[in-house]
């Protein structure tokens, strides 16, 4: 008879704290503490409801105010919104320095009454470089074409280089891409044009041009190629047309012989307006033609790197500023700096940290403030956001600092130099962008030496691989109860490794496997919920690990 009576007690108390926390003011966080593991087919708990601390999870504005399925189950289960790439530098900052904020203000306000952590004020990807780059000026000779070499092209062809004229009648003269060794000067390929009649005056009878280009007005450029002629005296032309429609055409060197060597004709000309390309005439007289390593690039002046510091060091400053002052009664917590470190420990660089290629230019977006603002950088960017709110909370954030011992120890004592030199920082954050393989080991020991520094601790960007695939393969049992049990290892060394007043909460990075930037077309499958709305296992995963002590 006992016994039941304690049953019935028992439901009661867990009757009575359910009840607690369905009639708890919206965005409030209620502690519950189970005493069993909670099933992760009881779709009636929400994380919100069970976390001690901030649940975060964060999503597009397209996807949020498109989609009521994914609307609908973020504001169910989380309390806290991170933005994606709504409040970057490059979402915010327009070509000429001016601020649009009418996506982020239409974020904000669809956040309903949900906290927001304000992600990110400094990084070194999607920033304004239409405008930073304007700051910086030229450091060094940029290749204006696409395919200076013809290594990319098989074809004399869009997008890379062009026929204008290929004599008279049409097709008279061929011109070609050549891959033959003894008509290449360097690489595997060059351009040759056979063009069996001499036009004389109207050597543009046979022309080739390059791909449009940008230029600024007033600015030298220099234009360089290496070519040879079967006869040995050939002759090549080479022009700079304006591409405005104004019939500006520059012409550097005139008329340039040809021998049967190679050799390298260096040119340059100063435009008078912002787009380019360069065209070769070669139907003055009959010859054949083998031209390669085709340069475009402007003179750089030695960079003036005290005024490019103080440009930037004012820059960063109006950003922040503006950014955190627009919703200092809005956004409570802002990650500050963003990955300034490589995965070796070292402050990026230019040098260390290469932008990456993407369809053969240079990541758009891609600027590193420390190549310019140094050791500056981060105690500068924590320095304006207190500035700008003294009573936010303000947080660093890396990823892989569960994988590089290096990285995680040159963050921590980066973040105690700046302390120490009058910086408020008041967390750090991990991304966790891991995968089932990862050892408890290294989750144990990550949480150890973040609750070391005393600082508050958060998991910024959580998901978890499955298969580290590059093709499409669906998501079998198996590997979903691997990523249960990962997310549920990783929850639980948090709880266990972090005390209760450093847990800044955590946040997953997306919350539909579909909206993840690794799903890749059905590649991967990090996140929380299906593509078909419904909750992974990797759900109760999560709330068994938050039930650990």
């Amino acid at each position: 008879m006992k016994s039941n009576i304690n049953v019935v007690f028992f439901l009661f108390i867990w009757g009575f704290l359910l009840a607690c926390t369905k009639a708890a003011d919206p965005g409030s966080t209620v502690i519950i503490d189970p005493v069993v593991d909670v099933d992760y087919s009881d779709t009636s708990l929400r994380l919100q409801d069970v976390a001690p601390f901030p649940i975060g999870a964060s999503v597009s504005f397209n996807h949020l105010s498109n989609d009521p399925k994914l609307a609908a189950i973020l504001y169910a289960n989380f309390n806290e919104l991170v933005f994606n790439s709504e409040l970057k530098h490059g979402a915010l900052v327009k070509a000429d320095g001016s601020f649009d904020f009418t996506t982020a203000d239409a974020f904000v306000d669809l956040a309903k009454d949900m906290d927001i952590y304000g992600h990110v004020l400094a990084w070194h990807r999607h920033q304004g470089t239409s405008y930073l780059n304007t700051l910086v000026g030229n450091l060094e000779q940029q290749e204006l074409l696409l395919d200076p070499g013809f290594e990319k092209s098989t074809t004399v062809g869009s997008p890379y280089w062009f026929v204008l004229n290929s004599g008279d009648p049409k097709g008279t003269a061929t011109i070609a891409v050549t891959t033959q060794t003894d008509e290449v000067k360097s690489g595997t390929s060059a351009l040759k044009v056979v063009n069996p009649t001499a036009y004389g005056t109207a050597d543009w009878r046979v022309q080739v041009a390059s791909n449009n280009f940008q230029t600024v007005p007033g600015q030298k450029y220099v234009i360089r190629y290496t070519a040879k002629s079967l006869s040995g005296s050939g002759i090549i032309m080479v022009s700079a047309q304006a591409m405005d429609g104004s019939g500006v055409t520059h012409y550097p060197g005139g008329d340039k012989t040809i021998t049967g060597e190679w050799q390298t004709i260096t040119l340059s000309f100063t435009p008078t307006k912002e787009n380019y390309r360069i065209v070769f005439n070669m139907g003055k007289k009959a010859d054949t033609y083998l031209v390669d390593d085709v340069s475009v690039y402007s003179e750089v002046a030695a960079p003036d790197y005290a005024a490019i510091y103080t440009r930037l060091d004012e820059a960063l400053h109006t950003f922040i500023g503006t950014t955190v002052g627009r919703y200092k009664d809005r956004i409570r917590k802002w990650e500050v700096v963003n990955e300034m470190f490589t995965d070796a420990g070292e402050i990026r660089s230019n040098a260390n940290s290469p932008a990456p290629i993407v369809d053969g230019q240079k990541e758009y977006g891609y600027f590193i403030w420390s190549e310019f603002l140094k050791r500056d950088y981060g105690y500068l960017a924590f320095r304006y956001a207190e500035e700008a709110d003294p009573t936010a909370e303000l947080y660093i954030n890396d990823y892989g600092l569960e994988y590089s011992d290096k990285k995680i120890d040159s963050l921590i004592a980066y973040v105690n130099e700046i302390r120490k030199r009058g910086a408020k920082v008041d967390g750090i954050g991990t991304q966790m962008h891991i995968d089932i393989h990862l050892s408890q080991a290294k989750i144990d020991k990550m949480f150890q030496k973040l609750a070391s520094t005393g600082l508050k601790v958060r998991v910024s960007e959580l998901d978890i691989r499955i298969t580290n695939s590059s093709t499409p393969m669906p998501p079998t049992e198996a590997l979903l109860e691997k990523q249960k049990e990962q997310y549920q290892r990783v929850v639980a060394s948090y709880m266990k490794f972090v005390p209760p007043a450093q847990r800044a909460g955590i946040a997953v990075w997306g919350v539909l496997d579909q909206y993840n930037w690794q799903y890749n077309g059905g590649s991967d499958y990090p996140n929380l919920f299906s593509t078909e709305y419904k909750k992974k296992p990797a759900y109760g995963g999560f709330l068994m690990g938050l039930s650990e002590k």
